[in-house]
């Protein structure tokens, strides 16, 4: 059995390797669609979250009475409920 050795890895050679195209440099489309679509998402995603942070902001300070089957939901909720809400839509506009 006879023994090979590689002087160089085989494929294309140094020089066509070395060579950098433009259109190597942009994303391709696909990517592009990917990357608005994730923006997309996050910025729907802020603003749903900002408009709850804000309900339960304007029920803290009006003080509404929320009453779910019969149970009046304590306003320690709305206050933990904007805290999240709040950090979430900040998330979603970074």
């Amino acid at each position: 059995m006879q023994a090979v050795w590689l002087l160089h890895a085989p494929g294309p050679s140094t020089l066509e390797r070395s060579t950098i195209r433009p259109k190597d440099l942009l994303p391709s489309i696909a990517e592009v669609k990917t990357i608005v679509r994730k923006t997309s998402f996050s910025v729907l995603a802020g603003a749903i979250f900002l408009v709850v942070a804000v309900a339960h902001a304007l029920r803290l300070a009006f003080k509404w009475e929320v009453i779910i089957a019969g149970w009046q939901v304590p306003m320690w909720v709305s206050a933990v409920a904007f805290v999240i809400a709040a950090y979430l839509a900040y998330e979603g506009f970074q």
